[in-house]
């Protein structure tokens, strides 16, 4: 009698579990498997946090606290992948409604900086807020480190393609690279003084307020901590650009190329540390 009733528990269990997954799939063909057009504001939409909610939902209504834990293990991870797969993916398309711009590559420091990084920046700035919704609705799901790393992941690669665009910009900007590229292309440095004080201008402008040289579209990062995130990383790398610039321009001064009073015009290194890394 106890070996028929067990088998007809764990016939039952079958049952239910693929009830469940049959369920799941369901929802995802009709669900998740068309993209659409990202909200106006590149918050996650209603569809993406009602299948979060679903996941966390149906995880804690699993009664599978009598099965060994290696096994309940297995079901967690089963059912989250067969869910959180095909989100990450929908979000991942619908981010390509945003433009094709997204797909070229950012160019960087010493190569053309893009004018105009729309497209990157509004898909970047999408998927960070998905995955970061992500992120935070499995931090109390069991059995969930493997999803949680591989959704940190790519939101980690969100936020550096941030970070490359707005650091890009606020090079171009204040013309740092301008001036860097000027005194590397040549084998006796002689760049002219007003292009020097034209950068050491706009240099002056972006270390009295950095915000006003912030890409609009990392302000629509939902997340408080994600944006002082991109503006850290952002000024760090700002910083260790300047270094090298004003060791090359200290370079040209000694060599009496500039007014000696130049020098009284740089600001130093560990100024423009207190200026824009301490906030």
């Amino acid at each position: 009698g106890y070996w028929k009733l067990t088998d007809v528990s764990n016939e039952m269990q079958r049952l239910c579990k693929r009830l469940l997954t049959d369920t799941l799939d369901k929802f995802v063909k009709e669900t998740l498997e068309h993209p659409d057009l990202p909200n106006p504001d590149l918050s996650p939409s209603e569809l993406i946090s009602d299948t979060l909610q679903l996941l966390t939902q149906m995880l804690s209504d699993q009664d599978i606290s009598l099965l060994p834990n290696d096994e309940v293990k297995v079901e967690y991870v089963e059912m989250i992948d067969r869910l959180l797969s095909p989100l990450a993916t929908y979000c991942e398309k619908s981010a390509r409604l945003l433009g094709d711009g997204f797909l070229s590559s950012v160019k960087y420091l010493d190569y053309q900086p893009l004018s105009h990084p729309t497209d990157n920046v509004l898909v970047s700035v999408y998927l960070a807020n998905c995955f970061n919704a992500i992120q935070a609705s499995l931090l109390d799901v069991p059995f969930s480190a493997n999803q949680i790393e591989q959704i940190a992941h790519k939101l980690d690669s969100c936020l550096d393609s941030l970070v490359i665009t707005q650091v890009s910009f606020v090079l171009e900007k204040t013309g740092l690279l301008h001036v860097n590229r000027k005194l590397n292309a040549v084998q006796e440095s002689n760049v002219a003084q007003h292009t020097v004080r034209e950068m050491l201008v706009n240099l002056n402008t972006y270390l009295s307020d950095p915000d006003k040289f912030c890409l609009p579209e990392v302000s629509r990062l939902c997340s408080q901590q994600l944006r002082r995130s991109v503006r850290r990383r952002s000024a760090h790398q700002i910083h260790c650009y300047y270094q090298s610039v004003y060791q090359a321009i200290e370079d040209v001064i000694k060599s009496c190329c500039f007014d000696k009073d130049m020098a009284l015009k740089l600001y130093t290194p560990q100024q423009v540390a207190l200026l824009i890394l301490n906030f």
